[in-house]
């Protein structure tokens, strides 16, 4: 008899650890899926030089990026809370796309002039660069819905790097 109460105890823990475990492998998959695609878009970024093939491989990462993004977003709205633990775990993560954003942003204003001389690029950067903004700001604002509250400030101060950095591209390629 104890032995049963002892085994549905130990299986009612599992259960309660499973989710938040889950939940938060959601998210860290979410942020690796997105740095995967910008790491790609970076990657393609590196290579223009000024010829208009070079447009159609922009466009394309960036679909995948705004894809991922709101597919990620979706995902991680589905989740449940995660705790301040698995929150600081998450900052560890989030970091590295963060820094891989601001490097991607960094190489395409790198490559202006290469981009300014294909007719129509700029314009097209700049819109790409909006709807990642967008996308980008809408799975910050999931991921911090899900951070506890006594976080929430310092991941919306992380998520706000990400939205500097296009706003410092969107810059770069309005003037």
């Amino acid at each position: 008899m104890q032995l049963t109460a002892i085994l549905s105890l130990a299986l009612f823990g599992t259960a309660l650890a499973g989710p938040v475990r889950r939940d938060l492998q959601t998210i860290n998959g979410a942020l690796g899926n997105i740095q995967k695609s910008v790491m790609q878009l970076d990657t393609d970024i590196k290579t223009i030089s000024g010829q208009p093939g070079d447009v159609q491989k922009i466009q394309t990462d960036n679909m995948m990026v705004q894809q991922t993004l709101q597919q990620s977003t979706t995902m991680v709205m589905a989740t449940d809370a995660i705790s301040l633990n698995d929150a600081i775990t998450l900052q560890q993560t989030a970091g590295g796309l963060t820094t891989q954003v601001m490097t991607t942003v960094m190489d395409l204003t790198a490559k202006k002039a290469q981009i300014n001389m294909i007719p129509g690029a700029k314009d097209m950067v700049v819109q790409g660069l909006m709807q990642q903004k967008t996308a980008a700001n809408s799975f910050a604002m999931a991921v911090v819905s899900k951070v506890p509250a006594l976080a929430q400030n310092i991941a919306t101060q992380q998520t706000g790097q990400i939205s500097a950095a296009f706003d410092m591209g969107i810059q770069a390629f309005s003037t």
